[in-house]
């Protein structure tokens, strides 16, 4: 990999993470993506087919045991529950059954990005290195260690794997296309990525915290705007109580358009700013 390339992936990267640590204004899932990159850097624990998920998971707890804030309502009961010892798995489990399923959030979809910043370093150097179907167990195993619903698990694997693509230069619609391959019918209609596509207007999006909703949004935002700066304050005026759409179009949009571009919106304040970054991609 040439010294341009890298830099490019370095730039996208940074502007991932950093835009989404931007646009979540209450602080909550970034510091949680904080931990997982912690995890990944500290302890060098990502390997060809491995990630050591339990010690994400004790990250988790440690931070919700030291007077976490805006850690969402699905996160929290599962905390609760391994505080009383029982495993991420069976707590997550017991509160998808507690919540009739309804743990389809797009937290999750954020909180995994340094997974796909590493990655995106790994496959611009080795495309052969990883296979699809190791990037989608990365990014699943670790949405399953709180959120069950299928809908959260696809929504943060398209997710991430459209920050991969713009990180690594393909364009926003073949980022976009490649990513929707993991969701729904009716959501890649709704993105327009169908020979039947459901016509989208901004009066349409939703600001639920359901992961699809917060995507479609996002994606909707992003493309109907000219900059990043313009994408994040449009989508702060569709917040709502549980909405990510705003943290989803940080993290996607800081990917599109890089560090470069952004930094003089973000600034140098946030959860990332005394962390090396390029020491996932490097």
């Amino acid at each position: 990999m040439g010294k341009k390339q890298n830099s490019m992936i370095t730039d996208r990267a940074k502007g991932c993470l950093l835009g989404m640590d931007y646009a979540d204004i209450d602080g909550g899932t970034s510091h949680m993506a904080l931990l997982v990159f912690q995890s990944l850097v500290e302890n060098d624990n990502i390997g060809g087919d491995k990630i050591d998920y339990s010690d994400i998971g004790r990250r988790y707890l440690e931070w919700y045991n030291n007077n976490a804030v805006d850690t969402g309502i699905v996160n929290a009961m599962v905390f609760d529950l391994v505080n009383e010892g029982v495993t991420f798995e069976e707590a997550s489990k017991e509160i998808d059954k507690r919540l009739n399923g309804m743990t389809a959030s797009s937290r999750p979809a954020c909180r995994s990005l340094p997974i796909s910043v590493y990655l995106a370093g790994i496959i611009s150097k080795n495309p052969d290195k990883l296979t699809m179907s190791i990037l989608k167990k990365f990014i699943e195993q670790e949405v399953k260690l709180t959120h069950r619903h299928n809908h959260a698990s696809r929504i943060a694997i398209a997710v991430n794997f459209i920050c991969i693509c713009l990180m690594l230069d393909y364009s926003l619609n073949e980022s976009v296309k490649s990513g929707a391959d993991f969701t729904s019918q009716k959501t890649r209609r709704s993105l327009g990525l169908t020979l039947s596509p459901i016509p989208i207007t901004k009066k349409d999006l939703k600001n639920t915290g359901y992961a699809d909703d917060a995507l479609i949004a996002a994606i909707w935002f992003i493309r109907n705007t000219d900059s990043f700066d313009e994408a994040i304050n449009e989508s702060m005026k569709l917040k709502g109580k549980s909405n990510y759409c705003s943290v989803l179009v940080g993290a996607i949009g800081g990917a599109l358009y890089g560090y470069f571009d952004i930094k003089s919106t973000i600034g140098k304040s946030g959860t990332f700013k005394y962390y090396n970054i390029e020491s996932l991609t490097l």
